[in-house]
C-alpha cells in the first residue's frame, strides 16, 4: 500500500499516513487532495509543479509552504515554516517585478548602463589584454555561454 510520509523541517519526528489511493493527474487537484488526507483543511494561494519530469508540487500558502514529492511507491510531503528574511525580501520583491512599471524603467535604464561600460571598458583596453589578446577569450565566453545554453534548452 502506498503511504504519505510528513516530515515538518526542524523537526524530529516523522508522521506517516496511509494513502488509499493515488493522486490525482491535475496538479491542483492533486494538492488538494494531498493535503485533505493529511488533515489540513486550509486553501493553498497558489499550487505549482516544480520538477519535470517527476513530480513534485510545491503548495504554497501565507505562512509556510507544503511540497509533496511523487514517488512511484509512494508520496513524501515536507512542510516548510516561512520565517521573513527582510534583505532578501526586497530583492525578491524588485526581481518578481512587483513595482511595475516604475521598476521596469529603472531595470532597464540600468541594463542600458551596464552595456555602456561593457562596451566602452571593452575598447578602452589595448595590446595583450584587449579585445585581441585576453579580454576577446573574455567576450567569446561571454558571448559563447548564453548561446550555448539556448541551443541546449530549447530556446524561447
Amino acid at each position: 500500500a502506498n503511504e504519505i510520509v510528513v516530515e515538518t523541517e526542524g523537526a524530529a519526528d516523522r508522521q506517516v499516513y496511509e494513502l488509499g489511493d493515488p493522486l490525482p493527474e491535475e496538479d491542483w487537484r492533486a494538492a488538494v487532495t494531498a493535503l485533505h488526507r493529511i488533515g489540513i483543511a486550509e486553501e493553498p494561494t497558489r499550487v505549482q509543479r516544480i520538477t519535470y519530469p517527476v513530480r513534485d508540487i510545491d503548495i504554497v500558502f501565507e505562512n509556510r509552504n507544503i511540497r509533496v514529492q511523487d514517488y512511484k511507491t509512494g508520496y513524501d510531503i515536507f512542510d516548510e515554516g516561512q520565517t521573513a528574511r527582510p534583505f532578501l525580501r526586497v530583492f525578491n520583491w524588485l526581481h518578481l517585478n512587483r513595482g511595475k512599471a516604475g521598476w521596469t524603467w529603472i531595470a532597464d535604464a540600468y541594463a542600458i548602463a551596464l552595456l555602456f561600460l561593457a562596451t566602452s571598458g571593452m575598447l578602452m583596453v589595448r595590446g595583450r589584454k584587449g579585445l585581441i589578446g585576453r579580454g576577446g577569450i573574455f567576450l567569446l565566453l561571454g558571448i559563447g555561454v548564453p548561446v550555448v545554453y539556448l541551443l541546449i534548452s530549447g530556446g524561447p
